[in-house]
C-alpha cells in the first residue's frame, strides 16, 4: 500500500500523519485497514465534505463561479460545472457539502491554483468563516506514466509505485520545480482534514494522479453496477480504495435524474435544448451511421456524426490496451458516438440501442463516467 497509516489525523493528533515507506509484503493489510478506518471516520462524521472544483449551475458557498464545462444530457453542449456533479454525487450519499469555486479558464486547477484554493480554505476555517469538514473532496487529475519521463530510469511497477511514494515526488519536483501542494496537504492532515482525490482516467495501470503520491485517499472507479473495477480507471498499488464512477443519466419530469430515485437533480432550465444521441439514434440501423475513417483523431477535428467500433475508438485515439477496450465494449457498449462519445450497443435486429446499464431502461440519455465521480462518491458504495 501507499503512504500510511490515517488513523493519527483522526484522533486530532496535530502533526502525527505520518507517511510510511511500507513494506508490501509486510504492510499492506495495516493499511489498507488504517485508510478503510479513515474512511468510516469521514462518513459517520456530522461534519461536511468540502467540494473545491468548478460550479456553475449555483454559487459557490466561497471562491469562484465558472463557465459550465460538463454536458449533463449528452448533446454535446456544455450545461453545468464539474463541480455541480460532484458535489450532488456527494449530496446523494447523505453527507452535506461545503462548495468552494474555481475556474478552469483562469488556470486555478494546475498544482499551484489547486494549492492556492487548499491554503484559502484553510484561512477560511481558522478564521471561523468556514465549518471544519470531515474531508476534501479533490476531484482533479494531473496525470504522468510511471515509465516516462522523469520516471523512465526509477524502475517503477505497477505494485511498487506507492511504495516509492518519497522518490516520485523528488524527482517530480528535481524536473519541473517544487510546488507547494504537498505542504498543503500535510497542513489539512496536521489540522486531522483527510484529502480525497481520484486515480485519474487513463485506461492504464502505468499511470498516476501526482496528487495520489502525496498525503491523501486516492480513489478509482468501479462500473456502474459496483461489481468491477471500470475500464478507465487507473489501477494500481496508488489507488486506495475504489467506488462507483459510472452516472447514468435518465430523461424525468422536471429535468434529469442522477441517482435514480426519479426526481430531477438538475432542472429542465439549466440543460441545452439539443437532443441526445440516445433519443436521435435509439432504433435506428447502425449501418446507416458507421464511419471508418482512416485516421480517428482526423474524424474528431472533421466533427464526423456517427459511430465507430468503441475497440477502435479507444485504442486509436487513447492509446489505450487492447484489452481495456474490450471491457469498455462489453461493459458500456460495442459502438461510440464519436462527437458525444456516447457508447451504443446493437440489438439482434442491427439497431443502435443506447444501454449501459444493459437493462433495456429508455429512460437513459447519458453515461457520464469518471474517476472523479468516484472520489465524491467515498461514502457511497
Amino acid at each position: 500500500m501507499k503512504k500510511g497509516l490515517l488513523r493519527a489525523a483522526f484522533a486530532g493528533v496535530a502533526g502525527a500523519l505520518a507517511i510510511y515507506a511500507l513494506s508490501q509484503s509486510q504492510n499492506d493489510s495495516r493499511a489498507d485497514a488504517a485508510i478503510e478506518g479513515a474512511v468510516n471516520r469521514i462518513c459517520e462524521s456530522a461534519d461536511p465534505l468540502l467540494v473545491i472544483d468548478g460550479f456553475y449551475a449555483r454559487r459557490p458557498d466561497f471562491g469562484t463561479q465558472s463557465p459550465p464545462n460538463v454536458d449533463i444530457n449528452g448533446d454535446n453542449l456544455y450545461d453545468i460545472g464539474h463541480g455541480d456533479l460532484t458535489e450532488k454525487i456527494a449530496r446523494n450519499t447523505g453527507k452535506e457539502t461545503i462548495a468552494y469555486g474555481v475556474s478552469d479558464v483562469e488556470g486555478a486547477l494546475t498544482m499551484d491554483g489547486i494549492s492556492y484554493a487548499l491554503e484559502d480554505s484553510l484561512r477560511l476555517i481558522k478564521e471561523g468563516s468556514m465549518r471544519k469538514p470531515a474531508a476534501v473532496i479533490l476531484a482533479v487529475e494531473n496525470s504522468m506514466g510511471i515509465t516516462d519521463f522523469p520516471f523512465h530510469d526509477m524502475g517503477l511497477t505497477p505494485e511498487n509505485a506507492a511504495g516509492k511514494h518519497e522518490q516520485i515526488i523528488r524527482q517530480h519536483e528535481s524536473v519541473f520545480g517544487r510546488n507547494t501542494i504537498k505542504g498543503t496537504i500535510q497542513k489539512f492532515a496536521d489540522a486531522g482534514i483527510a484529502v480525497v482525490t481520484v486515480a485519474g482516467n487513463g485506461y492504464s495501470e502505468r499511470r498516476i494522479n501526482m496528487l495520489g503520491v502525496f498525503n491523501t485517499i486516492t480513489v478509482g472507479a468501479l462500473n456502474y453496477k459496483g461489481d468491477a473495477r471500470a475500464p478507465y480507471s487507473n489501477d494500481n498499488s496508488v489507488t486506495d480504495i475504489y467506488r462507483t464512477g459510472d452516472v447514468i443519466v435518465r430523461r424525468v419530469s422536471g429535468g434529469v435524474d442522477i441517482d435514480h430515485d426519479g426526481n430531477a437533480d438538475f432542472p429542465e432550465e439549466l440543460l441545452s435544448d439539443g437532443p441526445s444521441p440516445a433519443e436521435r439514434f435509439n432504433g435506428q440501423p447502425l449501418s446507416r451511421h458507421e464511419i471508418a475513417p482512416a485516421d480517428l483523431t482526423d474524424a474528431l477535428l472533421a466533427g464526423m456524426d456517427g459511430f465507430i467500433p468503441t475497440v477502435d475508438a479507444l485504442h486509436g485515439i487513447k492509446g489505450v490496451n487492447i484489452s481495456r477496450a474490450e471491457r469498455a465494449a462489453e461493459y458500456y457498449g460495442s459502438y461510440v458516438h464519436i462527437l458525444s462519445r456516447q457508447f451504443f450497443r446493437v440489438d439482434a435486429q442491427g439497431n443502435l440501442l443506447f444501454d449501459p446499464s444493459n437493462t433495456g431502461d429508455r429512460s437513459q440519455i447519458a453515461l457520464i463516467n469518471g474517476t472523479s465521480f468516484a472520489a465524491p462518491a467515498i461514502c457511497g458504495k
